[in-house]
């Protein structure tokens, strides 16, 4: 009897040592029905400053548009890029900085139809991610006898609810939430990788962007919060804010979501506080220069000299 006291007793002190070695950030378990709703864990990390130094925006040029615009992002089309504007369509060279063509159009294309529920298909289209009712997001797998012609995997809750569809790597499901969070979880099952603050609803797609500027095998995701008056660089491995590019207070938002090109640049279309008035952005990422020490400050200068009838006087002398 003592010794099977002593059994039942050793079972319970490995049973306590596996769940407090449980990994950290990792969604609570489920049984083995792969139908289960999968809930986050509270809490997340938050970036509340901006980096210093290091990597940063650097405005390439800046290409003037009619404004207002309707809302669409630029477009890469072939060796230019491309954007509808107020009444028409402008085609860009986004290398030189200058307008290619325009075409004006005689009737205002009607608006693209967004639908419901839109998936992100993987690589290999052997499986489809997407925002369902904006309270969830549902990974599915292809499914030769199945009478829709896919399976669910998984389902995960998302606090806040999500409207974008969301970005999908090889091992990682990425999507904004309007709790002001982006949200990284694996591929596989829908456990939590990360989750950051973006002090700003992220509602828009998010765009995976590698750093060719630097010559990094480094990849980041861009995330534009809010109503759009910045855009932000995030490590896709863990989440942390590695750059981030802001427009002036009462100088316009961001329309669309930023579009990476072929050669590193980065496409931003920009509404002016008047309507009248936009702008194509061009930016890349670089390696920002180191911040000089502070100097003595300079001499006053004389004061300027000003010519009457050839004789110089000195401006504001008796």
């Amino acid at each position: 009897m003592a010794r099977k006291f002593g059994s039942v007793r050793l079972l319970a002190v490995i049973a306590v040592a596996l769940c407090a070695t449980a990994l950290p950030g990792q969604s609570p378990t489920f049984d083995n029905s792969p139908f289960d709703d999968q809930q986050f864990l509270e809490g997340s990390r938050r970036d509340g400053e901006d980096p210093g130094g290091g990597l940063g925006f650097i405005v390439v040029h800046e290409i003037p548009l009619p404004g207002p615009l309707p809302g669409e992002s630029p477009r890469i089309d072939g060796e230019l890029a491309g954007i509808t504007v107020s009444g028409g369509e402008i085609r860009f060279d986004w290398r030189e900085g200058r307008v290619a063509s325009y075409e004006a159009l005689l009737e205002e294309a009607p608006e693209a139809a967004v639908p419901a529920d839109a998936w992100s298909v993987s690589r290999g289209e052997t499986h489809r991610y997407g925002p369902h009712d904006r309270r969830w997001i549902v990974a599915q797998k292809a499914c030769k006898r199945c009478k829709r012609g896919w399976k669910r995997v998984w389902k995960l809750r998302v606090p806040g609810s999500t409207v974008a569809p969301p970005l999908v790597t090889d091992k990682r499901v990425f999507f904004g939430a309007l709790d002001n969070r982006v949200y990284a979880v694996k591929r596989r099952n829908g456990h939590r990788v990360w989750a950051v603050d973006l002090e700003g609803r992220a509602s828009r797609r998010l765009i995976a962007l590698s750093d060719l500027a630097t010559q990094d095998e480094q990849a980041l995701l861009l995330a534009v919060p809010g109503h759009g008056t910045a855009i932000l660089a995030l490590d896709m491995a863990d989440g942390s804010r590695k750059a981030a590019f802001r427009l002036e207070e009462n100088d316009g938002r961001i329309v669309g979501v930023p579009v990476p090109t072929p050669d590193g640049h980065i496409l931003v279309a920009r509404q002016k506080y008047r309507d009248n008035e936009a702008s194509l952005l061009v930016l890349r990422l670089g390696r920002l220069p180191e911040i000089e020490p502070a100097t003595e400050p300079e001499a006053a200068p004389e004061p300027p000299v000003a010519y009457n009838g050839g004789r110089p006087e000195t401006q504001g002398a008796p």
